[in-house]
């Protein structure tokens, strides 16, 4: 049995506290309290105090290298103090990277506006893996005001910040089956998720007006989903042939890459 031990054991024994001992003594109730902690021994005169008072002998109140126990139980809060200040500099410098990164490049942010950019107050749409920042232009045509998803930027979260993937982010023409006329377009991310899928209608060049395709929902292999102007659908495969309200589609062959903002 350890010092601290037979100490807490023979006070609890005579019944007497913390505070007691130390005034029979003439010490500091927090002495005795970190004596039977083990945080420390007593000096050579307050231990023949001690066994004075409780009468007993040096043999019963020895233990086998106190100072060494001491001793260890002080490397041991050394090290782990010194290890939570390496945690706290490795962060700091991770944190200090992070921030650096940040500012020198436009496409990442510790929070997901800092990425947008200059899309940061435009509307968004939220999937499981991305934050879709969208501009909508607003044509007037015959005094009514008519608005068009016009650009994405799809912002993901990556480590401890948020990163543009517009270069994940492409769209195909849509075309009428059969005639093979382009009625819009659609943009597409490929996320952990599944296939996300954002539809848009294609403005004539001559009429300044949308073409006359019913954008209510759209069909996929029997399964409806809603479509508006500002909002997506996801599927588990790529698309292919579908149907958009009462009109038949289907996906372009070619593919268009969409080139970053400037």
């Amino acid at each position: 049995m350890e010092f601290k031990d037979k100490l807490k054991k023979m006070r609890m024994e005579r019944g007497v506290s913390q505070q007691a001992l130390a005034d029979a003594i003439y010490v500091s109730r927090s002495a005795v309290a970190k004596w039977e902690n083990g945080l420390g021994i007593p000096r050579e005169e307050t231990f023949v105090a001690l066994k004075d008072y409780f009468g007993v002998s040096d043999e019963e109140f020895i233990t086998e290298k106190p100072e060494e126990v001491i001793v260890e139980k002080n490397r041991s809060i050394r090290r782990f103090t010194v290890f939570l200040k390496c945690c706290g500099m490795v962060f700091l410098v991770l944190l200090s990277v992070l921030l650096l990164f940040s500012i020198m490049s436009g496409k990442y942010g510790l929070f997901p506006e800092m990425a947008a950019g200059e899309f940061k107050d435009n509307p968004c749409i939220k999937t499981k893996d991305y934050i879709i920042y969208y501009n909508t232009p607003i044509l007037i045509v015959d005094g009514e005001k008519i608005e068009t998803i016009e650009y994405f930027l799809p912002v993901k979260k990556i480590l401890f910040g948020y990163y543009v993937f517009d270069e994940d982010y492409r769209y195909r023409e849509l075309k009428s089956y059969p005639e093979g006329e382009v009625v819009g377009y659609i943009y597409s991310l490929k996320g952990r998720h599944g296939y996300y899928h954002i539809v848009k209608k294609k403005l004539s060049s001559t009429e300044e007006m949308y073409l006359p395709l019913e954008m209510d929902e759209v069909t996929v292999d029997g399964e409806t989903y809603p479509v508006q102007c500002n909002s997506f659908f996801v599927t588990e495969e790529p698309l292919h042939r579908f149907s958009v309200g009462d009109a038949k589609v289907f996906v372009g062959s070619n593919l268009i890459w969409r080139q970053p903002i400037k």
